[in-house]
């Protein structure tokens, strides 16, 4: 049994809020039910969560020699995409019928150990998943249900490499068709403005990739499936008005003309490619490969600053933005064989400043702006490589320029002060990086894409109101509706325990790796949508950095006897997610108590650095570290894990006083997947070791918060989130079973 981490997610919380009242729920003469059509053209965007899963069957020519019937090699893929769909519906009564397409675009990369004995390791980047799919729905109020069931496609390429096994690298891509099936519900915000969340189903089957080496040629069975969960937007531009926002009112008009500056924080997320290299480095490749691909997550703050130009609802001008940052991860990406032994180097790249200089254009709906904006980008940052048999490290520091696009939303919050949310797709195309260190020099080609979600506050100087009227919707909430969007920042503490069994007997314990006292900071946004009738759509979305704690590596027994060795835990990523949608049961003066389902996500990579014998075996003790003192500080192990589940709860809200209340939520997650990779630094051999398992968790958390006004509340609260698994394992190169966790 391997326990999965036990994370106290918000030991110390503090919160803005941003409380939008319905409409006008509270007067007597609104109508009962809000008219409307969801008949129409529409179009948007979204972001969101994926998990790809490939499955490696036999191969041909080089590739084909794998264990006699043994299982597939599988690896999954996680992490955030972003895209956008068009499609049209035609409401008929209650039932609403139509036809969507959609685009998600990514960085899926699922890596897994496959083929030639399990000596190779076997890479699935996905890049693009699309639908063409018929929709039906049911419509009630503001609200739409839907189903969704079509035709699926996606696009990515395909590696295997392994330097026991066969120089250089396969590589191969292409399209892939099959079907898909999901549903989710749409909100109605204005008269052209909905929201969506949505679940999708996406099966593309087995077929067999055509994979190059050089002159050589493979056949590979693949067999892959997708799952996405979305946050979107949809808007209208013709036909009649959604329900419940009646026609558009005029409004008067705010003046967004003039000098703007302001703070943010937030977080980026970036894929990290090492192409090719020179010199050492190319020389290290000699015999294996030496493409090699990674994340990098993190935290960011900093300053923006600029000036529009306002004419009738568009508004115009530039924006300049810098941010310190705090981004960085880890790949494996140069793979040699020496007369001995296979060897590796170990490549991270950190990003410590970033910055932008954009054009902008928006339209203005009173005091809400909707813009997008398009530039030039710069990006700041150490990068290293190492070769970890010698832990000697080469480095490099460079400023790398690109373009950005994004696109955000800002609302006018004072007469003067105004939030901004924001999503940024920073580029910065492939680069050559010169890397140094003990007397000699090379280079290396390096590409990275960066992805920045940011929240802000601007101050406009000279500010004023228009008194022209804009025919725009107000921005408020439709009747019957309220919201509440925030966000948080926290403290994290944690433990992880994996335990590894023999092949063979399986109910002897070879290793365990304690991952301890993982401490972390992150930022948080978060949302809850509600209805008169007691529905509830509730979500949130992190992303931060872990800072501390201690590992031990224990090995039973190890070289001579039992093996204890210490690692000091830094340079970790923290990522995690939840959707819900639920009904209140019970309601009434304030308070509220209702079941929901739902969606968890928790990624996280945690490193551990140095390596220090507490027993009695001769692996890094005082010894080997004064032969090679750089082991007392180089990178030894890490491990990079996401959980996904389902999550059946109860959300539970008190009125302790007109303006204190205690909202405590509780969850049972009666199935969960863990995926994750486990990087030995040290042994070229077993890096990396790909990792799955199902099992089950649970969760409970409460907040207790005050209203300052009755559109700003602040509070303090807590989160611990647990998981474990009943079903897990490993492959080890080699022909040997799968060895139980």
């Amino acid at each position: 049994m391997m326990v999965g981490r036990g994370v106290l997610l918000a030991s110390v919380s503090g919160l803005w809020m941003l409380v939008v009242p319905p409409a006008s729920a509270a007067d007597p003469q609104a109508p009962a039910r809000p008219s409307g059509s969801w008949t129409g053209v529409y179009g948007g965007g979204f972001v969101g969560a994926a998990s790809v899963d490939s499955s490696w069957g036999p191969a041909t020519n080089a590739l084909s020699p794998s264990p006699d019937g043994a299982d597939p090699g599988e690896g999954t893929a996680p992490g955030p995409v972003i895209g956008g769909q068009i499609g049209y519906t035609h409401q008929l009564g209650p039932v609403v019928l139509g036809v969507e397409g959609d685009v998600a675009l990514g960085s899926l990369v699922s890596p897994a150990r496959c083929l030639v004995g399990w000596q190779s390791i076997c890479e699935a980047d996905t890049d693009l998943l699309a639908t063409l799919a018929g929709r039906i729905g049911y419509a009630r109020d503001t609200l739409l249900f839907y189903g969704k069931l079509g035709g699926a496609l996606t696009h990515g390429s395909q590696t295997v490499s392994g330097a026991a096994g066969f120089p250089g690298r396969y590589e191969g891509s292409g399209l892939r068709g099959g079907w898909t099936a999901g549903g989710g519900v749409e909100l109605a915000l204005t008269p052209q403005l909905s929201a969506k969340a949505e679940y999708a189903w996406l099966d593309f089957g087995s077929d067999h990739a055509t994979l190059r080496n050089g002159a050589e040629t493979s056949s590979v069975k693949l067999s892959q499936s997708a799952q996405l969960v979305k946050l979107g937007f949809n808007w209208r531009p013709f036909g009649a008005p959604l329900p419940g926002a009646g026609p558009a009112p005029r409004i008067p008009g705010r003046d967004w003309s003039g000098f703007y500056a302001g703070v943010h924080a937030g977080g980026g997320w970036s894929r990290d490619q090492w192409m090719s290299g020179t010199g050492f480095l190319a020389a290290a490749a000699e015999g294996g490969s030496f493409p090699g691909s990674g994340t990098a997550m993190g935290l960011l703050g900093g300053l923006q600053a600029g000036y529009n130009f306002q004419r009738g609802p568009w508004v115009a001008g530039i924006d300049l933005s810098a941010s310190l940052a705090d981004i960085g991860g880890y790949a494996k990406c140069i793979e040699g064989m020496t007369d001995w032994s296979v060897q590796s180097y170990a490549c991270q790249n950190g990003v410590d400043a970033l910055g932008s200089l954009a054009g902008r254009v928006g339209q203005s709906w009173g005091d809400l702006l909707l813009y997008g904006k398009l530039g030039a980008a710069w990006a700041h940052g150490p990068g290293s490589v190492v070769l970890t048999t010698d832990t000697q490290p080469y480095s490099e520091d460079a400023t790398r320029w690109g373009w950005m696009a994004g696109a955000g939303l800002e609302y006018a919050v004072g007469p003067a002060l105004s939030a901004v949310l924001e999503y940024d797709y920073y580029d910065f195309g492939t680069r050559t990086l010169t890397y140094s260190g003990a007397g000699a020099r090379a280079s290396a080609r390096f590409q990275q894409q960066m992805d920045v979600v940011r929240m802000g506050l601007n101050y406009h100087f000279g500010a004023r109101g228009s008194e022209a009227e804009t025919p725009a919707a107000a921005p408020q909430m439709p009747a019957g509706w309220s919201a509440e969007v925030g966000a948080r920042a926290f403290l994290s503490t944690g433990r992880q325990q994996k335990d590894l069994f023999d092949p063979y007997a399986s109910d002897r314990l070879n290793s365990r790796l304690i991952y301890d006292g993982t401490t972390g900071s992150a930022l948080e946004t978060f949302f809850r949508l509600e209805n008169r009738d007691g529905l509830f759509v509730k979500g949130l979305a992190g992303l931060g950095t872990l800072s501390g704690g201690d590992l031990h590596d224990e090995d039973f027994p190890a070289d001579i006897t039992y093996s204890n060795t210490l690692s000091a835990l830094s340079d970790g990523q923290l990522a995690y997610g939840a959707l819900d949608a639920g009904y209140d049961v019970l309601r009434g003066g304030g308070n509220s108590l209702g079941p929901f389902v739902g969606y968890r996500m928790l990624h996280q990579q945690a490193n551990g650095f140095g390596c220090r014998q507490i027993a009695a075996d001769t692996i890094c003790d005082a010894e080997m570290n004064a032969g090679m003192p750089a082991l007392e500080t180089a990178l030894g192990l890490s491990e990079t894990e996401t959980w996904q589940g389902v999550a059946l709860g109860i959300n539970s809200r008190v009125a302790l006083s007109p303006r204190l209340r205690l909202e405590v939520d509780a969850a049972y997650l009666p199935f969960v997947t863990r995926s994750s990779t486990d990087n030995h630094w040290f042994r070229a051999d077993i890096n990396p070791q790909v990792e799955h398992g199902t099992g089950w968790g649970s969760q409970i958390e409460a907040i207790l918060s005050y209203a300052v006004t009755d559109r700003f509340d602040v509070g303090l609260g807590g989160r611990y989130w647990f998981f474990a698994t009943d079903h897990a394992s490993t492959q080890f190169a080699g022909e040997v079973p799968r060895s139980p966790m």
